[in-house]
């Protein structure tokens, strides 16, 4: 292989994983596969049994088919993301890492504008994947090309042709990552899933309810985009690209929101992931980088397991599954403009508009490491190219901070308070002890935030012995954004751990660890972050192992597999690999137990919400015109998801008065609130009248939808009822 310098690197072998680990991994998965096994005998109880069976027929083929759709949605957006690049003429002498590293950018952007304007023309989701497929047929006979690196032009750090490195991943790798990947996406999906037609849903992730029904108002219309559970307000363009994208695949037979939510965009995320690390590493290996050995492997895995909020954030807040996956793409655009400026020069405008259309809070970070290494190369090479890189993409950057501003400030002004200001650890520190809790009880209860902020403040000592002026001041403006305010900025957190994976896997050098010793304390911050997740996840502390254990197999399989740059192996032998083929059997029978009852997720309160409420919203939709106004009593001052938080109820389809102030500006407004939901009441009772009502849009008619045993005046005309739920059309 070789370097910078002409010569050959020499090959330090990973080293395999330890023979110790790797038994304890095969025996804790052996006694895992028994439990589930025994259980399914009838022998032992369900794992977790005093949690509610969530468990319905159906499921296993409702996941299958959304595992079908998260495949179409990986290779749509990958595929077109090829074909758009493989037109760069090749005189421009990008290497195959380039297109690859750039495809899914490129795919993303590409579906979102196809998505906006099918739609906005009223054309359906057969349109949109013919069109998208229609692409990748017509370009597809390069895409080979570019996978294998077949007559693509390669260059290490000198710009000198090398002889390319191999683009294979063997089968066993692929079969593991793809076991890895159906086992992560549908756990989450069996155990966030919305009420539907599938009966036992619940509403454990809020958030989650609100990304479903924001693609409710999607398929009434983008312009307005219409609130639906606040008449007279809209929602804000930004954060809204996983149910844009759904209206490409809702009219696919079995299609569900929820689990496309939950399972389809999950399993895009660790594809996409997957996919990108594996060109990261063969982009590493092209270059002349030696090898990481074990131990750093092991450090790398578990900074990408704790490149997340929480283990069930990847579901609750499903944009991050998209910027995520991006920010890989954008930073090794950056580490290649120490080769060719323009990559740089391109990174600080293509962060604003990835993370614009993804997850705008994964800016601040990757943004400010590509606006310190365009500083850096303009002060350096007194490169005006690089000046004016900086100055659009800070230009850029402003621009969106603006709309931001001008579109969230009052809301979040509104509601704020001085709880959300500050490290959480110390809030919840400060509210135990005012309370009289023990001392060693606050502690055990503040253990998982406390040690998350630590993780945040040991990462950036790691990062600061690296010597890397820019991936240092990222990363403290990451952990500082969290820290000030973590409820707006909580993002930047993880994404700061992602930049120091990234950063690792194509630049680092082992020397460099051994002389500073950052990879120890690098290794230390993320178990702290991971520790935290037990604590800190909305689910309970399995749920960390439904992200960790998919995660941590799927990327040191892949490491391992590509960064092994020995010349001539020694044959594998079928036990050193015994623990990979172990958690795969473990995570195929996890699926079939969480579909069936005999694993169960979640925390003990956890209760299936009511089919006959699902199906309240469903007749709403279809007995109600598409230009009425509903007013409901499953609503409230409380913060309850069925209640004040009532999201869900835009499974409608159709204009509330009020419904849910979650995500409104009456959320802050109490005066306000406490004047709509009075006024909601009134209607229901009979005592106004809805012209009389303040509208901001008129309407054709009106409808109440409540509870059955509620008592209504009698003008009010029957529409359904359910026995629970009933539908009336008020005069």
């Amino acid at each position: 292989m070789i370097t910078e310098n002409g010569t050959a690197a020499t090959a330090a072998q990973p080293g395999r994983v330890p023979a110790i680990l790797s038994a304890l991994v095969v025996v804790a998965s052996g006694v895992f596969i028994l439990r589930l096994v025994l259980a399914y005998l009838g022998i032992l109880p369900p794992i977790n049994a005093g949690n509610p069976d969530l468990s319905a027929p159906g499921l296993i083929p409702a996941i299958l088919v959304h595992i079908g759709i998260g495949c179409l949605l990986f290779g749509g957006v990958l595929g077109t993301g090829l074909s758009a690049v493989s037109l760069i003429p090749a005189r421009l002498r990008l290497t195959r890492f380039d297109l690859l590293m750039v495809a899914p950018i490129a795919g993303l952007c590409l579906w979102i504008i196809l998505c906006l304007m099918v739609r906005l023309l009223d054309g359906g989701s057969l349109t949109i994947l013919a069109i998208a497929l229609g692409v990748i047929a017509i370009r597809g006979r390069h895409i080979p090309a570019m996978l294998t690196g077949q007559r693509y032009y390669r260059a290490n750090w000198t710009g000198e042709p090398v002889a390319p490195a191999s683009a294979s991943i063997n089968p066993r790798t692929m079969l593991i990552t793809a076991i890895m990947a159906i086992a992560f996406a549908s756990n989450y999906g069996l155990l966030w899933r919305l009420p539907s037609a599938i009966p036992n849903g619940t509403l454990g992730l809020g958030d989650m309810a609100f990304f479903t029904g924001a693609y409710h108002s999607m398929k009434l219309g983008l312009n307005p985009f219409l609130a639906l559970t606040i008449e007279g307000e809209s929602f804000h363009p930004f954060n809204q690209t996983p149910q844009l994208l759904a209206l490409g695949f809702d009219a696919i037979p079995g299609f569900e929101i929820s689990l496309y939510m939950s399972t389809a965009v999950s399993l895009f995320f660790f594809l996409t992931m997957a996919f990108l690390i594996a060109t990261l590493c063969h982009y590493r290996r092209s270059i002349g980088q030696p090898a990481l050995n074990a131990g750093t492997l092991v450090v790398l895995v578990l900074l990408l397991c704790a490149s997340t909020r929480y283990p069930s954030w990847i579901v609750e807040t499903p944009p991050y599954a998209f910027g995520a996956p991006l920010a890989l793409s954008i930073i090794y655009l950056i580490e290649r403009g120490r080769q060719r400026t323009g990559f740089l020069i391109a990174s600080l405008p293509l962060s604003v508009i990835a993370f614009g259309v993804t997850k705008v809070m994964v800016l601040p970070v990757i943004g400010c490491y590509a606006a310190c290494n365009l500083c850096y190369k303009s002060w350096k090479d007194k490169s005006k190219w690089a000046l004016l890189g900086l100055a659009i993409g800070g230009g850029l950057a402003l621009t969106l901070a603006v709309i931001l501003v001008a579109v969230f400030w009052r809301k979040f002004t509104s509601f704020a308070t001085p709880e959300d200001i500050g490290p959480y650890s110390l809030h919840k520190l400060y509210y135990h002890l005012a309370k009289g809790t023990k001392f060693i009880k606050t502690m055990r209860k503040a253990l998982p935030s406390l040690s998350m902020d630590i993780a945040l403040v040991w990462v950036l000592f790691a990062v600061w012995r690296l010597r890397n002026i820019a991936l240092f001041l990222s990363v403290l403006l990451g952990a500082s954004l969290c820290f000030i305010y973590a409820y707006v900025f909580g993002p930047t957190a993880p994404t700061s751990f992602l930049l120091v994976f990234a950063w690792l896997l194509i630049s680092a050098r082992e020397s460099t660890f051994n002389q500073t010793g950052a990879m120890r304390h690098l290794g230390i911050a993320a178990a702290l972050a991971l520790y935290s997740f037990l604590g800190r996840d909305v689910g309970r502390w399995e749920v960390t192992f439904v992200w960790a254990i998919p995660i941590a197999t799927m990327a040191f399989t892949i490491l391992k597999n590509v960064l092994d740059t020995s010349e001539s192996p020694q044959p594998s032998k079928p036990k050193l690999h015994a623990w990979q083929y172990a958690v795969s059997m473990a995570a195929v029978l996890s699926i079939f137990a969480h579909a069936t009852g005999e694993l169960r997720l979640g925390w003990d309160d956890r209760r299936p919400v009511s089919p006959r409420l699902y199906d309240l919203w469903v007749k709403v939709r279809e007995l109600t015109p598409a230009n009425a106004l509903i007013f409901t009593d499953q609503t409230g001052e409380s913060v309850d998801r069925l209640v004040g938080w009532n999201d869900f109820s835009m499974t409608a389809e159709r204009q509330f008065y009020i419904s849910s102030w979650s995500t409104s500006a009456l959320r802050g407004d109490k005066v306000a609130r406490a004047s709509r939901l009075e006024a909601n009441a009134a209607v229901i009772k009979g005592d106004r009248q809805p012209q009389d009502l303040r509208l901001k849009r008129s309407y054709d008619v009106y409808f109440a939808a409540v509870r059955a045993d509620r008592s209504v005046p009698v003008t009010f005309k029957p529409i359904y009822n359910n026995g629970e739920y009933a539908i009336y059309q008020i005069p």
